[in-house]
């Protein structure tokens, strides 16, 4: 029965699920994971392909409210945004095939400044960054009304304002 066991299945299932939570926004999970693929190809980051798109997918499994998760699309920089991805990695840890993503789910919205001094890998920095970097632009285009095109250059505007303190300036 296991032997035909597929984490990355269960993975995007588990996405689906989470996508429930806050019914406004479907598919967040998804996009955050498509939009940190395309950078860290682009950036030729190398950054784990299945850790980055399994964290992606599961990077809100510690949001546990709608208000939480209205909270967490309304504002760029919520300060409270700490408990579900604790949550979150607490849950992670508990999967011994996913517990070494916990860190990453922990800091997933941790500002860059306090990361570079944590103890974490390099990769997992990078990578909690990335989705970080990812989520908010998912917030920011789907907050839009009308044609992304129109605002590109001000989500574009509001990111690079967060260079170097709340995002790697690699990233």
């Amino acid at each position: 029965m296991f032997s035909k066991f597929n984490i990355n299945e269960l993975i995007w299932q588990l996405s689906q699920a989470i996508d429930y939570v806050g019914i406004t926004d479907i598919f967040h999970g998804k996009r955050v994971a498509y939009y940190a693929a395309e950078i860290n190809s682009l950036l030729k980051l190398k950054v784990p392909f299945d850790d980055l798109v399994r964290g992606a997918l599961l990077h809100d499994s510690g949001v546990s409210s709608t208000d939480v998760h209205e909270r967490l699309i309304d504002t760029l920089k919520w300060d409270n945004a700490a408990g579900h991805s604790i949550r979150g990695a607490e849950l992670f840890a508990k999967q011994p095939l996913l517990s070494h993503l916990a860190p990453v789910i922990a800091h997933h919205h941790s500002d860059w400044s306090y990361l570079r001094e944590t103890a974490l890998t390099d990769s997992d920095k990078l990578l909690a960054n990335l989705l970080f970097f990812s989520d908010r632009l998912d917030v920011l285009i789907a907050g839009t009304e009308g044609e992304i095109l129109s605002v590109r250059n001000s989500i574009t505007e509001k990111l690079v304002s967060l260079k170097g303190d709340t995002f790697a300036p690699l990233i």
